[in-house]
């Protein structure tokens, strides 16, 4: 089945990239699992260093454009589940995922996957602090630790999604809740 479009073209190097690495990513490769010509692939990027440079910008502007406003009302179980709604919102999104599972798999070896890994982590948090902020059940001098807590929840959560293992956030993040209050 031949394949065209750069939307296309992304997509496939970005499956390669987050099921069988960075290595496996070849032009001729890439080519050959689009069912088109190499030489096409070079009316879109002249190299893989250009055609991974533009699958780090739109992946980045896509997960931009997936973050989450908060009604920060209500009580704190509610609170959480809408937290839960919007993280899973971004996490489960078909081009989300597939670019956060290449991220993870090369943020320690990739600068550039490392940088997108940090504003990840960095999103993440922030969010943490305003969901753990709002949380009028937790002490003050506990919303610290709760926020590190459910930050490396969202990070474990994350991650057993990219293993392919079941894991419910909401469920999980009603038990953190049940221990602080």
């Amino acid at each position: 089945m031949k394949i065209t479009g750069i939307d296309a073209i992304r997509e496939k190097a970005l499956e390669i990239i987050a099921y069988d690495g960075l290595d496996k990513l070849t032009l001729s490769y890439l080519s050959k699992e689009l069912g088109i010509n190499k030489s096409s692939l070079y009316n879109y990027y002249r190299s893989k260093e250009e055609l991974l440079e533009d699958i780090f910008e739109s992946g980045h502007r896509e997960l931009l454009r997936h973050t989450f406003r908060m009604d920060l009302r209500g009580s704190d179980k509610e609170i959480l589940l809408r937290a839960n709604y919007a993280w899973n919102a971004i996490f489960l999104n078909e081009e989300n995922n597939l670019f956060l599972r290449a991220i993870f798999a090369l943020h320690l070896t990739n600068e550039r996957a490392r940088e997108e890994y940090n504003a990840i982590a960095l999103m993440i948090n922030s969010q943490c602090d305003v969901v753990i902020s709002s949380l009028s059940s937790i002490e003050k001098n506990k919303k610290e630790i709760c926020k590190k807590i459910l930050s490396s929840l969202l990070f474990r959560y994350l991650e057993s999604l990219f293993r392919g293992e079941d894991n419910d956030l909401e469920e999980e993040s009603l038990e953190f809740l049940n221990l602080f209050t």
